[in-house]
């Protein structure tokens, strides 16, 4: 059986996902980036209009767990509970040992198994092309929101990875806007 591309698609915010068009074409789950995505680099206030639209779409049938290289427990639990609990996100996965980071794919390796969905089931929205687009064309989920998310404030990601990423996000614009 041959897979299906992935769908990268290219919103400025959360919000701005169409969750239901995602459900439609079969997405049953959503990883959610914290960091930059969620809520500002290292930040816990996650704004109220993005809480609203994931509960509504966990309300139409939608699931989501958090995926993130964070390894601070109490802050991923906080958030989870902000947007609505475990009956909402149902999971935090994060790493459990060294290697077990995104752009790695044993994170999502674990949740695929544990939550027993194929990757043409799950869907994932994050704000970097390293670790969370990469991420999910080398799993091979069936779409992927690569968002603008919130400004980093350190230096290295400044100077050497967002200009990079702002390129290769440009780059990907042109060819999608060719093709349609």
């Amino acid at each position: 059986m041959t897979r299906k591309p992935t769908v990268i698609e290219l919103p400025d915010q959360v919000t701005d996902v169409d969750f239901a068009a995602w459900r439609r074409h079969g997405i049953k789950l959503i990883c959610l980036d914290v960091d930059s995505t969620l809520t500002s680099f290292n930040g816990s206030f996650i704004e109220p209009h993005v809480v609203e639209a994931i509960k509504t779409a966990a309300k139409n049938g939608m699931r989501f767990v958090l995926l993130t290289n964070n390894i601070f427990g109490w802050r991923l639990r906080a958030m989870q509970k902000t947007l609505g609990g475990t009956s909402v996100v149902e999971a935090i996965y994060n790493p459990k040992y060294l290697f077990d980071r995104k752009p790695g794919i044993l994170m999502l390796r674990r949740l695929q198994k544990e939550l027993q969905l194929e990757s043409s089931q799950i869907g994932v929205i994050g704000d970097t092309y390293v670790s969370d687009v990469q991420t999910a064309l080398r799993m091979g989920v069936a779409r992927v929101a690569w968002i603008v998310g919130y400004p980093r404030n350190d230096l290295y990601f400044r100077l050497f990875i967002g200009p990079r990423e702002a390129k290769q996000r440009r780059r990907l614009a042109v060819e999608q806007a060719k093709k349609s």
